[in-house]
């Protein structure tokens, strides 16, 4: 737990000009998520979320899944600390949550992070034979202080979906030699670890490039704009 205790890390923050020195959380530890805010210039900081997304009983295509479980992922955040942390500067206080997920065109499976080695072997050999959908579903919400009411209100939850159709083809006697390489893998759906030496199985994409990585940076970027950041 970070020493401020309301689950802010500062380790992160972009290099964005940003005159009102508002701040972006991010409840992902995604390092691939954190390096897209980071070269985006969007000053950011992770915290953590308590909650177990396997609650959100979503169903339905992979985008309605991916959708509700962004959503979901927001039950997780400690908001009062968050409005504490807060309380006397009275800043909005942005919150992403953010959840990405592959489908197979052929075979029409879900793929979510592997289990296990074994289990990665066999999602790699599965959607080395196939297109995929990749699909990042997006949650943004602002919470803001009202003067005349003296508190605070959240007139903001926007949630939204990325996708790409791309090919990850890993030959099967490479899947070995991809996985020691890229230890990342072990944490990324279907063990498509695409930036790292990773991006050299990335033989085609057809849609967001950054929605793939993790979160759809073009989109993200025109909602904080309008929304005051």
């Amino acid at each position: 737990m970070p020493a401020n205790g309301c689950g802010v890390d500062d380790r992160e923050k972009g290099t964005l000009v940003n005159t009102k020195n508002n701040v972006l959380y991010c409840a992902s530890q995604s390092s691939a998520r954190h390096a897209l805010l980071k070269q985006a210039g969007i000053p950011f900081k992770v915290i953590d979320i308590n909650v177990c997304e396997d609650d959100a009983d979503a169903v339905g295509s992979v985008q309605e899944q991916v959708k509700k479980i962004a959503q979901y992922k927001h039950i997780g955040i400690d908001v009062p600390a968050l409005i504490l942390a807060h309380e006397e500067s009275k800043k909005p206080i942005y919150l992403l949550t953010a959840d990405t997920m592959i489908a197979g065109l052929k075979d029409g499976q879900l793929y979510g992070k592997p289990c296990d080695r074994a289990h990665a072997i066999e999602m790699l050999t599965k959607i080395s034979q196939q297109e995929i959908v990749v699909a990042t579903g997006m949650c943004l919400s602002i919470w803001k202080y009202h003067e005349e009411e003296e508190g605070w209100y959240n007139p903001v939850f926007e949630t939204w979906v990325a996708q790409a159709t791309a090919e990850f083809y890993v030959p099967t006697n490479e899947i070995e030699d991809y996985l020691n390489a890229c230890p990342a893998a072990m944490a990324a759906c279907a063990a498509t670890a695409v930036e790292g030496p990773g991006i050299s199985y990335f033989k085609a994409m057809n849609g967001s490039y950054t929605g793939v990585l993790g979160l759809d940076m073009y989109e993200l970027r025109k909602l904080l704009m309008a929304h005051g950041f």
